[in-house]
């Protein structure tokens, strides 16, 4: 069973991937996390992004060789 972080990331993630069609996003669905999405370089976007969440608290956003954790 899903937990509500998970589906509330799910729906974010959603919502980014079916955002403006220019806007390349794919979601990553062999990472050994919850849910997991790519944006890849692109017009209008310099560095790839890369966003998931993992142990159904663990934000992690990368751009480029920034890569940011949150935990609470």
């Amino acid at each position: 069973m899903k937990s509500e972080s998970v589906k509330i990331a799910e729906q974010a993630f959603a919502r980014i991937i079916a955002g403006p069609p220019e806007l390349i996003a794919t979601p990553r669905l062999n990472d050994p996390v919850d849910v997991s999405i790519d944006l890849p370089v692109q017009p209008g976007l310099k560095h790839s992004v890369w966003l998931a969440l993992q142990n159904d608290d663990e934000l992690h956003f990368s751009v480029g060789r920034f890569w940011l954790e949150w935990s609470p």
